[in-house]
């Protein structure tokens, strides 16, 4: 772990380098987190997310598996949406 004293002794240009390194890693790290999550679903499920108005319950049917979302046709408000695995919730088939 780097300290607060070791940031102290670097120049800028090293400390933009190490801030372009640490942004890389977030973004691989969340990279593989959202291929992990998407792992757990698959083209032509049942699901269910909360909608950004009214926190209303949106269902629909996975299309396809992108890099980082999962893309939702035939919802239950009429729309198609890309959607975040982290936010999606298999809907148990005898409950529909």
């Amino acid at each position: 772990m780097i300290s607060y004293e070791d940031l102290e002794g670097m120049s800028t240009d090293e400390l933009f380098a190490l801030n372009r390194k640490v942004i890389q890693a977030i973004k691989e790290k969340q990279r593989k987190d959202a291929v992990k999550a998407l792992s757990l679903f698959r083209v032509g499920e049942t699901v269910q997310f909360v909608g950004p108005k009214n926190n209303q319950i949106i269902m629909g049917t996975i299309k396809s598996i992108n890099e980082k979302t999962a893309s939702l046709h035939n919802c239950s408000d009429g729309a198609n949406w890309r959607v975040s695995p982290s936010y999606l919730r298999k809907v148990d088939q005898g409950t529909i």
